[in-house]
């Protein structure tokens, strides 16, 4: 047995054999075929005698490859049979097989609602303080990815408390997360939580003493004073210095990103987390769920459609003194359809992530590229749908009228509600608690339907927003298909965009135009 598993060990695969990224197996060679017998007969008999004695070693060796396979086997079978129980003892819930044989279904199913084991109480927990968040919804969920982040590689299990804020409550738009590995109880939501997140970084003389270690600290409160410092935090964890900000993708002033550019190399990795931390910790609640429903029937984006349909999402409202004055390049020169909202000729030179003919480029590029797997849609002869999602009570007609999405696109909008004026964060504040509540769920719900339910969309990653239905899409439809892009610059993990040569992300940054 030593010397075939040694020799199974050294055994190489072909040169053509894919590895796929790990240790190449063993090749296998098909049994010999049966041979004729020769016509000579004393050559016969001699040949038959050694025949004889190969058939000895071969029915030797056969037992034994019978033995090791049976070995395998059981052992395949051994570990699915705990892969099954540990997959039961993940759900924690009882389950029993057969329940709905009589309607051809067949395997095991939940049954009850009791767990089979209570966990024990969580150690170390962080909690993130909702209510003291004041900010934009799109800044909090990213504050709150961040921080996921941080609880992760500092051991914390994160809590989102039940107090609401201007968007409400956390659970007013999504699904409870429960820790896997302890249990919550009513205490870990109020009792205990005397040092903040800044206290345990070298900031904490700012604040009220010298800094704590985290790891002696098993009860730890996040809040939006601590947003720059959790920012700073995955700044430190992501690059190094500026210098490695130069293998992002160049910005034109004209045109749009390639959407391959999308999601850079150097911020991959934190992609792919932030996306698994919308799936385990952002899930939609059902209301928020039932408002995207709604908007999916009457918006006909479920079902066979003989045209594409492109999602754009479009920033403007306050985003015109914040995320879109930090890139002036964009056609200071435009007239003023060409910017966020009619305010001022003055304003149309501070506008990037408004430009709405680069947008209108962005989405043509889009449609070229999806277009083919509609057969009876003609691009030269017939108009895809542009549906379009934006705070912009005018942005329907100044999208219509750019003389390119105009010529290629029938322009759609999601129901907008509220007043006709754009998104302004005091005045959303001012709203009545139940209209800012159906507020938050449209923006949610849209957030999903460009993430997941259009044939592609373009987005500002200048915009929380923007960088918010980039990772709904995940992996699959930004990095893959490359169904989802960016209009302006390239999706960070940061809250301000960092730019090679100027800012690293932790600051507003106005580059040169």
């Amino acid at each position: 047995m030593y010397r075939l598993r040694n020799a199974l060990s050294y055994q190489r695969a072909g040169p053509t054999a894919p590895t796929h990224g790990r240790a190449p197996l063993p090749p296998y060679d098909r049994l010999s075929e049966d041979r004729e017998p020769p016509e000579d007969a004393s050559a016969a008999d001699f040949g038959r005698g050694i025949q004889q004695g190969n058939d000895v070693w071969r029915n030797w060796a056969r037992g034994v490859a019978i033995c090791v396979i049976s070995l395998l086997f059981g052992i395949l079978l051994a570990r699915s049979d705990a892969l099954r129980r540990y997959s039961a003892c993940e759900d924690n819930f009882a389950t029993e097989a057969g329940v709905w044989a009589d309607y051809g279904q067949v395997g095991e199913v939940r049954v009850g609602t009791k767990p089979l084991k209570v966990l024990e109480p969580c150690k170390r927990t962080l909690l993130l303080q909702w209510s003291r968040y004041g900010n934009g919804l799109g800044s909090l969920v990213t504050a709150a990815m961040q921080t996921v982040l941080f609880a992760k590689d500092h051991d914390y299990d994160l809590l989102f408390s039940r107090e609401a804020n201007a968007y409400g409550a956390f659970l007013d738009s999504f699904t409870p997360h429960e820790p896997r590995r302890c249990r919550v109880t009513a205490d870990m939501y109020n009792v205990g939580y005397d040092v903040q997140l800044h206290d345990v970084t070298s900031e904490a003389w700012r604040y009220r003493g010298p800094p704590r270690s985290a790891k002696d600290v098993d009860r730890l409160a996040v809040a939006e004073e601590d947003i720059l410092l959790v920012n700073q935090w995955i700044r430190n964890n992501t690059y190094g210095n500026l210098s490695e900000l130069e293998s992002l993708p160049s910005t034109s002033a004209f045109a749009p990103i390639p959407a391959p550019a999308t999601v850079p190399r150097l911020f991959r990795q934190r992609f792919l987390q932030y996306s698994a931390v919308a799936a385990e910790y952002f899930q939609l609640n059902p209301k928020v769920l039932a408002v995207r429903d709604t908007f999916k029937w009457t918006l006909g984006l479920e079902g066979p459609s003989k045209r594409p349909v492109i999602g754009v999402h479009f920033r403007g409202g306050d985003k015109i003194t914040l995320e879109c004055l930090q890139s002036p390049r964009l056609s200071w020169w435009a007239p003023l359809n060409l910017c966020c909202g009619l305010h001022s000729v003055l304003t149309c030179h501070v506008i990037y992530s408004g430009n709405i003919t680069v947008h209108c480029i962005a989405a043509l590029n889009a449609l070229t590229t999806f277009a083919p797997s509609y057969p009876l849609f003609l691009s030269s002869t017939a108009k895809a749908r542009l549906l379009l999602m934006s705070a912009e009570p005018n942005a329907p007609e100044l999208f219509a009228a750019d003389p390119l999405c105009a010529r290629h696109f029938d322009v759609e909008s999601f129901a907008h509600g509220g007043t006709r004026k754009p998104f302004e964060q005091p005045a959303f504040q001012a709203m009545r608690r139940e209209d800012r509540l159906e507020d938050t769920h449209r923006f949610l719900a849209g957030i999903d339907i460009l993430a997941n339910w259009v044939d592609a969309a373009v987005v500002s990653a200048n915009s929380n927003a923007g960088r918010l239905i980039l990772v709904y899409g995940g992996s699959a439809r930004v990095i893959k298909e490359q169904r989802i892009r960016s209009v302006d610059v390239p999706w960070h993990p940061l809250h301000w965009t960092p730019h090679a040569g100027y800012c690293d992300g932790t600051f507003k940054c106005f580059p040169p135009a």
